[in-house]
């Protein structure tokens, strides 16, 4: 299960799709409250990608804010309401990790929750992590979202690193799937084979 980010900087969200197994094709969206999410949302409805992927979830009734956003940009585009799916990244913001742990019965478009340690540092103010030790703040993010996730009946994600060694990035896929994700979301491409190779059993 793995996802290929195949742009950055400003023209990521127009052009990042990739592929994960189970879940199709996928887009990253910007977030829920940004002013292109609409535009965003279309390009994607007309383009017929099977999955979406909300970044900055702070709230899981933004979950169902972007069900209600699919629904619109689907019937107007002629396609099936409720054909694409949501991959909600929670794990990247202090707000997310706390205060939107129940995804139950929010959405049956919604598949998967989502981590990114990297994001999540940036958000809180955290240094690097020293050698092979997290931050407890770190620690207890991940399991919380692998917790949401599998309370809600959905697949947990972690997000790559941008771990350029290939025996570390296996080494971190390991511990990914050790600690109970279903896949991690790749940064480049090399890591999207890895990944593809290492959780294509789970």
């Amino acid at each position: 299960m793995a996802w290929q980010l195949v742009a950055a900087g400003d023209h990521l969200h127009e052009t990042a799709t990739g592929r994960i197994p189970s879940l199709g094709r996928a887009v990253l969206l910007p977030p829920i409250d940004s002013p292109q999410i609409r535009s965003a949302i279309g390009r994607a409805i007309a383009a017929a990608e099977q999955s979406v992927i909300l970044p900055r979830v702070r709230d899981p009734a933004e979950v169902q804010h972007l069900d209600v956003l699919l629904t619109v940009a689907e019937t107007e585009a002629g396609q099936t309401v409720g054909a694409t799916t949501i991959i909600a990244v929670c794990g990247d913001t202090a707000e997310g990790v706390l205060f939107g742990q129940d995804f139950r019965r929010l959405s049956t478009r919604l598949k998967a929750l989502a981590f990114d340690a990297s994001a999540l540092m940036v958000s809180i103010g955290l240094a690097d992590a020293i050698a092979d030790r997290d931050p407890e703040p770190l620690r207890v993010a991940r399991a919380n979202v692998i917790l949401a996730a599998a309370a809600a009946g959905l697949k947990a994600l972690d997000t790559a690193t941008h771990q350029a060694d290939p025996a570390l990035f296996r080494l971190e896929c390991e511990e990914a799937r050790r600690q109970g994700f279903h896949g991690r979301i790749a940064r480049q491409a090399w890591q999207a084979e890895v990944i593809a190779a290492m959780f294509g059993r789970r």
